[in-house]
């Protein structure tokens, strides 16, 4: 079994040092919880709804998977992954969901 140390090192070779990464993940997604607070209250909404707030959470998680891309541009699960979060934050924000033919969302 693999110990967390394991599975640090591993993903450090693979998308570069920790702590620059997540640096810039977190300034993107502070970005983010500013705009939804700015955004929402505006339109006189006051508090984010749920689907506002899983909305952001599946952009935060299309964030993660771009700065990986950019510490690793070979590894074509970031690519993959942040694609499929980019239309999970699209059914989250427009209701929509899967009715199993894959044609959940469209653009």
């Amino acid at each position: 079994m693999k110990t967390d140390e394991d599975i640090m090192r591993e993903r450090g070779e693979m998308y570069g040092p920790v702590q620059p990464m997540w640096e810039t993940i977190g300034k993107n997604q502070w970005n983010n919880f500013l705009f939804l607070l700015q955004k929402y209250p505006a339109a006189g909404g006051g508090q984010p709804t749920l689907k506002e707030k899983a909305h952001l959470a599946a952009m935060n998680m299309a964030v993660v998977k771009m700065v990986r891309s950019i510490q690793d541009p070979t590894n074509g699960d970031s690519y993959c992954d942040g694609r499929n979060y980019f239309t999970i934050a699209g059914e989250c924000i427009n209701g929509k969901t899967d009715t199993g033919d894959g044609e959940a969302f469209y653009c």
